[in-house]
């Protein structure tokens, strides 16, 4: 197609080629100005219905204006015989090019990068369109800094009929939310699922589903099976980990409400590290990647150094230790902040001795009101009913309380750490309180309830475990389970479907549990061959007549299997080649496979 001319754009260069669409360098010779042309595969909008509803699609993106978004020019016409868009171009690496160069980024720019696609998205989502195809290939770094997130829409471009529609599954696998899997609807949190895989890659250079296959990557997202983000990155920033994890639940209502809501959330934590402008330094570390680390490095550290500082005189040990461990990670051998460290940690120490002491002494303080008791018992010329007895020892306003709450950090001065009571004071002031006895009757022991309740899957053909105790099949091992105290815990799994599980709470005593699984997708794969079909040559996949595969002559696509099983229409085209359909039956988290020999035209 080079040397071609559309409308009034000369084609000039060939940029690029996917499964929907060849990207080309072109020449506006009407505004005499250098542009992308995106030209879709002639066989995605045969119609003049779809063309038309492309172009439509295709105007209201357009309306977008966003210095993050990539600016769309014009729009094919209805009436052309080919569907294009006509963008800015940007001859700069895409951010998956980016990743490959440099490796992992630091955290404190990978939330720079989150802000500035969450902002990004923002106005998109608050325009009413949502990307759904969010990735490292579809963010583009502009020769300024200036990062541009890409194809918007371009989903539902293709899309003849909605993309919601069970069976469709558009979008790279890795990056796929749950719900989309589901064939539930999609709105602007399912753009946040995929950013959170973005960020998550962009901090350990791995993805957080990744299976051996499609379909298992899949699998693995549906069950939100993944290693959590803090695992694979030691030291990263608590806030940091909270927020990715928080984007990859697997419920769109566990995620941020709002692109704008997970933006307030990375800018707390800019802020907390001395980034207040994340647009700017954004684009400042894109330009010069190690020159901004190196110049922002030490004015970090310093932060890092001053923030743990405040959060030991708070009583929050455990965030001052993690600041600065993390100053430890970025500059090793950090003196102060190895100080720092050992000073908390020696204190931590002290007063864990002090608490021993302190138990110790109770515990002998119990033992004489006990001698105290029974002394007096004897004398007595008749039996005492039973009593239950509390020795309680006084405290004097320097001693360290004795508290069961061991989680409760103890507040550090790192200026001027408080005094430590000395062991013998301690011991002393211990012995001279005189123990007070406190007379209660005993609790009387109520039986735990207990409550049978019946079981209700769907489908039948289900494993049943209880409290962690797996208690075998449905209707051939169990039918009704007799609940704990509680809580109750049910776990139910089966080949074909996503597991479910039901927490029941202490207390609950109903008459039946009633689950419904999810059914596991199908898993398609199309091996399309012809003698005259090449490699690189786009092949189309439909379902149902929606697309759900576009690309090279052996693909496998996950394919909706609502009711367990269903017969389907699949459609196989190429350019130049007759389009082959076929009539096929899917199961539920099975592999069907189809050769295909497409005839020529």
């Amino acid at each position: 197609m080079v040397g071609r001319t559309l409308a009034h754009y000369r084609l000039l260069e060939l940029v690029g080629h996917g499964g929907m669409a060849s990207v080309f360098r072109a020449h506006d010779e009407q505004l005499d100005r250098e542009v992308a042309i995106k030209v879709m595969h002639p066989h995605l909008a045969t119609e003049a219905q779809a063309r038309q509803r492309f172009s439509r699609e295709a105007r209201a993106v357009a309306r977008l204006r966003h210095e993050n978004i990539l600016e769309i020019y014009a729009a094919s016409d209805p009436e052309s015989p080919e569907s294009y868009l006509v963008t800015e171009f940007v001859s700069g690496p895409t951010l998956r090019k980016f990743f490959e160069l440099h490796g992992p980024l630091p955290a404190e720019i990978v939330g720079l990068l989150g802000w500035v696609l969450a902002d990004a998205l923002a106005a998109a989502h608050e325009f009413g369109i949502v990307h759904r195809d969010v990735k490292p290939e579809n963010v583009m770094i502009r020769t300024d800094g200036r990062i541009v997130l890409c194809d918007f829409g371009i989903a539902r471009l293709l899309d003849n009929d909605s993309v919601t529609n069970t069976g469709q599954l558009l979008g790279s696998p890795a990056y796929i939310a749950p719900e989309h899997i589901s064939g539930q609807p999609q709105d602007g949190r399912s753009d946040l699922f995929a950013l959170g895989v973005l960020l998550y890659e962009a901090l350990s250079a791995e993805l957080p589903f990744s299976g051996r296959n499609p379909h298992e990557t899949l699998t693995l997202i549906a069950r939100g099976e993944h290693k959590p983000i803090g695992e694979r990155v030691p030291g990263l920033p608590r806030p940091l980990e909270q927020i990715v994890e928080k984007l990859l639940s697997c419920s769109p209502d566990d995620r941020y409400p709002t692109a704008r809501n997970l933006g307030l959330a990375l800018l707390d934590f800019l802020r907390d590290v001395g980034l207040a402008t994340p647009r700017e330094q954004l684009r400042s570390y894109f330009l010069d990647p190690e020159g901004f680390w190196q110049s922002f490095l030490p004015q970090l550290v310093e932060t890092l150094i001053k923030n743990g500082k405040a959060r030991a005189e708070e009583g929050r040990t455990a965030a001052a230790l993690s600041d600065w461990g993390r100053v430890l990670l970025l500059s090793p051998g950090h003196a102060e902040a190895e100080e720092l460290i050992a000073r908390a940690s020696r204190l931590k120490q002290r007063r864990r001795i002090v608490r021993t002491i302190w138990i110790s002494i109770g515990a002998a303080a119990a033992c004489v009101g006990l001698a105290v008791l029974g002394q007096s018992v004897l004398s007595r010329p008749k039996v005492a009913p039973p009593l239950h007895i509390v020795a309680a020892q006084q405290t004097t306003a320097s001693a360290m309380p004795i508290s069961a709450d061991t989680d409760k950090a103890p507040v550090i001065s790192v200026d001027d750490p408080s005094p430590v009571p000395a062991e013998a004071d301690l011991g002393q002031d211990a012995s001279t309180s005189k123990p007070k006895l406190v007379h209660r009757p005993l609790p009387v022991k109520s039986a735990a309830p207990t409550h049978v309740v019946r079981l209700e899957p769907w489908p039948k053909s289900v494993t049943v475990t209880h409290n962690g105790k797996r208690l075998g099949a449905y209707g051939t091992d169990v039918r009704t389970v007799q609940l704990g105290p509680g809580p109750n815990e049910f776990l139910f799994e089966s080949q074909a479907c996503y597991s479910e599980k039901i927490t029941l709470p202490a207390g609950s005593t109903p008459e039946e549990v009633r689950v419904r699984l999810r059914w596991k997708p199908a898993l398609l794969q199309v091996r399309a061959h012809s003698g005259r079909l090449q490699p690189s040559d786009p092949v189309d996949i439909l379902v149902d007549g929606h697309i759900v595969g576009r690309g090279g002559q052996v693909m496998a696509i996950p394919v909706s299997a609502d009711e367990g099983h269903q017969a389907v229409s699949v459609q196989v085209g190429a350019p130049g080649h007759k389009t082959h359909t076929e009539n096929v039956q899917v199961r539920a988290n099975q592999l069907l496979q189809l050769d295909v020999d497409l005839p020529m035209r």
